[in-house]
């Protein structure tokens, strides 16, 4: 299994002034978010802020917005030793219910580490001597699979608060389970309504990844995903007992076949 290094949402307090500076966006309006990925393959480029995290698998965009090509990716991973993250090939994603404490080698300090069995990763990229800065670039997450798939019930990271000024590359792993989800910085990241993410509810969970004018927030370009999060299968009473009926027969039909020989 592919082990990844992950980074978290750094934090400097220019971006945090520059945050308290946006608005919020006109896309905020309730609007259904599905799969949208135009492109899904890999993306040699996208090291997604670790090591070892891998990038053959990512639903991705890249278009023109003036002189500037703007490339998006997201994707989902394995966190860290966990069953390994499968996908159709399309945009959507398959992985285990579950928590864990991440590397083992900081078991001192676990509460810190806590997650999730799989990671939501970002790519931005902008060439053309445009910066991110230059726009309004949200991660928009969803903690809640009971909840409609609407913009208003998904949480906002607001990605260019977070790069400093001049940066044209952005790219972070991030745990659903990390608290700043849950709880909130004010400016940068904006929980949704349906609360903390719980790692062992089942259901199916979008992501975003959006450009969007930097002045009126009308929706430029974005990429979105899904993920499917399924517990991890385990026999139910009659299938146990269908199981032991089974391997008695075989060894009744083994010893059978023993004394036959004799």
């Amino acid at each position: 299994m592919i082990s990844g290094k992950v980074t978290t949402l750094g934090l400097t307090a220019a971006s945090a002034c520059l945050a308290m500076l946006l608005g919020s966006s006109s896309n905020a309006s309730a609007a259904p978010i599905g799969v949208n990925c135009p492109v899904f393959g890999a993306l040699p480029a996208a090291t997604f802020g670790g090591t070892g995290i891998p990038n053959s698998s990512v639903c991705q965009v890249t278009f023109v917005d003036g002189l500037n090509t703007i490339t998006l990716g997201i994707e989902a991973h394995a966190r860290f030793e966990n069953d390994p993250v499968t996908d159709n090939g399309a945009g959507v994603y398959f992985a285990d219910a579950g928590a864990n404490f991440g590397d083992p080698t900081f078991a001192t300090t676990p509460s810190a580490l806590l997650g999730a069995t799989w990671n939501q990763a970002l790519y931005v990229n902008i060439t053309g001597g445009g910066t991110i800065s230059d726009y309004q670039i949200n991660f928009l997450y969803d903690v809640d699979p009971a909840a409609a798939n609407d913009r208003a019930n998904f949480g906002v990271v607001r990605i260019n608060a977070l790069v400093a000024a001049g940066a044209t590359t952005y790219q972070d792993s991030e745990n659903l389970n990390f608290g700043f989800f849950c709880s909130g910085i004010p400016g940068i990241v904006t929980p949704g309504p349906g609360g903390c993410f719980n790692p062992l509810v089942s259901g199916v969970y979008h992501g975003a990844l959006e450009v969007n004018n930097l002045r009126t927030g009308a929706l430029i370009a974005g990429v979105a995903n899904e993920v499917d999060i399924n517990a991890q299968a385990v026999p139910e009473p009659a299938s146990l007992v269908l199981l032991g009926s089974g391997l008695v027969g075989l060894i009744s039909r083994r010893r059978a076949r023993r004394s036959t020989a004799k």
